[in-house]
Order: C-alpha cells, then structure tokens, then sequence
C-alpha cells in the first residue's frame, strides 16, 4: 500500500535519529568556547569529559552501526572546531594530551565506523570450502542485500554533514575498501551465475572490465 514502509525502514529509522545528531556536542563547543582565560587544566577537563560521554553514548545504542555513525560525527565535529579549523583560540588553552586525545579517537571512530558498517559486506565475500553455484550465488545475493542496508542506513543518518571534505574522504575509502573484495569475488567465481538481477550482473561485468 502507497505510505506503508518495510519492516526494516521502520527499524532503521527507529535508531538512526540520535545518533547522527550534533546538537549536544555543539552545546559542549559553547562551553568550551567560553574558557578564554588560561585554565589549561579545565578546558582540558571539557574535552575529557565529552569524549568520553561521547563514547558512553555511542555504545548505548542497541544499532552498533548506527552507534558507530554517532560517534564518527561527534568526535570529528568537537576535533575540527576545536583543533582544526577553530573559531576561537582555543588551541592555545588545550594541553598537547588533550588535542592528541582528539586526533586519536578521530582515528579510532573513523576505523570503528568501517568495521561496524562495511565489514559485514566483506565478510560475505570471504573465500570458503563451499565453491557451488549455489553457494557463490548466496553470497553475492547476500553482499547486495547488505549493501542495501548500509545505503538506507545513510540516507538515514548522514555521515559528517558538516564537513564536505571529509565526508568525501570517507566515501573514497569505502568504495576503495569494498569494490576490490567484490571484483576479486567476481573474478574467483567467473562463469557462474551470481544473480538473476540485471542490475547486479551488469555491475559485476562492470567491475571485472
């Protein structure tokens, strides 16, 4: 019926709403933005703080992917405004510790944001004893199924809106970190019947050209 959405839309977007939100983090920024005066130690306590209720929140949501979304979001948000393009001077009242703080857990979100939405893609394609037709089709049928979550996922929780650049940096290595597990699958498997989908067979005979 027209309106009526998938059981696995209404369960997307059921968890997608806070986790893609900011509007916390922003609030923490106002504070920190107020510490002008030279109190290393409690702007450093600011940051310390956030990140780890930032942290705390991303591992109560029930929808690690979605969790892993929010925290990417959050930690890049609070990183770029305070250390990498800030709007005030509040680099000169964060210690070293607390700006590597930042840096750090911007490379573990960001690594923790691939594992949790784009490992389970590759985990499909892995090479197992079972080489059948029947098999090979299961799992290239699974890889696209997958891949249709993780695009309703992001379509419900976007993936640093705030910062162009990055979003497209982080694009580029997903399609850098799936596309060459899918061509070597495709290429392993030459000659079976992935899918009756057109459009799936005509993306793998794209990739494999």
């Amino acid at each position: 019926m027209r309106g009526r959405k998938s059981a696995r839309q209404r369960r997307l977007k059921s968890t997608s709403r806070p986790c893609s939100s900011i509007s916390h983090v922003r609030s923490l920024y106002a504070v920190a933005c107020l510490l002008t005066h030279p109190a290393v130690t409690c702007a450093d306590d600011v940051v310390n703080a956030t990140v780890a209720s930032l942290l705390a929140l991303s591992r109560m949501n029930k929808r690690p992917a979605f969790g892993a979304i929010f925290l990417l979001n959050n930690i890049s948000y609070l990183r770029t405004h305070l250390i990498v393009r800030p709007r005030t001077d509040i680099p000169s009242i964060l210690s070293r510790p607390s700006q590597e703080l930042l840096n750090s857990n911007f490379r573990t979100a960001k690594a923790g944001y691939f594992d949790a939405n784009f490992s389970p893609l590759l985990q499909t394609l892995i090479d197992e004893k079972d080489k059948g037709k029947s098999a090979v089709k299961e799992k290239f049928n699974r890889f696209f199924e997958l891949l249709d979550e993780v695009t309703e996922r992001h379509q419900m929780a976007r993936v640093l809106a705030d910062d162009p650049e990055g979003r497209a940096q982080v694009a580029d290595e997903a399609v850098k970190l799936v596309v060459p597990s899918l061509q070597r699958f495709i290429q392993r498997n030459l000659g079976k019947e992935f899918s009756k989908s057109a459009s799936r067979c005509d993306l793998s005979l794209m990739l494999c050209s």
